[in-house]
């Protein structure tokens, strides 16, 4: 690999022969060449793997692939390329996404304080039009803003820590974002959105949609696994239900949206005994009231403060409802 690189971009790749020669070309075009590309393809069935054995040329000897044995999903691969980097930063980068021209060279230029992450903001490519979604401050930019691309990770902290991607695919995110939190790294943001999402309906994210709340109560308890509760303050507690709790409103109100009046039911029922063991003091985190909640999304901060507010009078269960009709 290219000794002078700063930094590895890791490519987990499964069946994005549609996608993938975009991805590497925004990665071809960069404007500060300082970094290395590992591909990890996933066993992909379609013509993926000899694709990125097409672009390894094109690199000069800064991009290696590697094939799994068996499909491991995006957070295994992810973690298999960050244990092979040599580079002192990591960055992760998806398979049906870019990047622009001067992504490596901002992320770059913020490292001389040595920061543990990164945090940028991403733009949403819908096809007609873009979006953008600007990073938010500590510590939201971990837990909620739970994405682990747009970031830029210092290697040696990850493992040295063996912070990893939960097992669940939809979702996985989330526990690494809630493991990164718990450890206090040093962080810094950037107003920065040259990372671009393509909006695939296709996708894990938006295909495997049914049972959402209950990979958010499994992503929880991996994490109370993984983490030991006595490392962790009050305040982290009150950001780790905060976080459970958004989780959940998007669960039940985006992913189970148009579900049926019956399967709302069902779901809440689990939602509601779920939280009473998790989290029985959950309904008076200070930071479920709007104003407490700052540095956070205009979005989550609203949705929170007010499924928590209609709580109080037991409204909720209505308004869950009106979302499965």
């Amino acid at each position: 690999m290219n000794l002078k690189s700063s930094v590895t971009v890791i490519v987990p790749v499964f069946n994005a022969e549609l996608h993938i020669r975009k991805c590497l070309e925004s990665l071809l075009h960069q404007t500060d060449n300082s970094f290395d590309v590992i591909c990890i393809d996933d066993c992909s069935q379609d013509d993926s793997c000899s694709l990125l054995k097409a672009y390894v040329p094109l690199f000069q000897g800064r991009m290696r692939v590697f094939s799994n044995e068996k499909n491991l999903g995006g957070g295994a691969s992810r973690m298999l390329a960050v244990n092979m980097a040599e580079t002192q930063y990591v960055t992760f980068l998806d398979s049906d996404d870019y990047v622009s021209d001067d992504y490596i060279q901002m992320f770059c230029e913020e490292t001389s304080s040595s920061p543990d992450i990164i945090v940028a903001g991403y733009t949403k490519d819908y096809g007609a039009k873009m979006e953008l979604h600007g990073p938010v401050a500590m510590p939201w930019c971990l837990t909620t803003y739970s994405i682990s691309c747009a970031k830029m990770y210092k290697r040696e902290f990850l493992c040295r820590n063996r912070v990893g991607f939960s097992s669940i695919r939809c979702g996985e995110d989330i526990l690494f974002g809630l493991e990164l939190f718990s450890l206090r790294p040093k962080v810094k943001v950037i107003d920065y959105c040259g990372y671009y999402y393509t909006f695939n309906d296709k996708s894990t994210t938006n295909t495997m949609r049914e049972g959402m709340e209950r990979n958010v109560a499994e992503i929880f308890s991996q994490f109370s696994s993984w983490v030991k509760a006595d490392s962790l303050d009050g305040y982290q507690w009150q950001v780790i239900e905060y976080t459970y709790f958004a989780n959940m409103i998007n669960a039940l109100v985006v992913y189970s949206r148009k579900c049926g009046r019956k399967t709302m039911d069902d779901k809440l029922t689990f939602f509601f005994e779920d939280y009473k063991t998790r989290f029985p003091d959950l309904f008076s985190n200070p930071l479920l009231r709007f104003k407490n909640a700052k540095g956070q999304s205009m979005k989550i901060r609203l949705s929170v403060a007010i499924m928590a507010f209609l709580n109080k009078f037991g409204l909720d269960r209505f308004v869950y409802k009106i979302f499965s009709l």
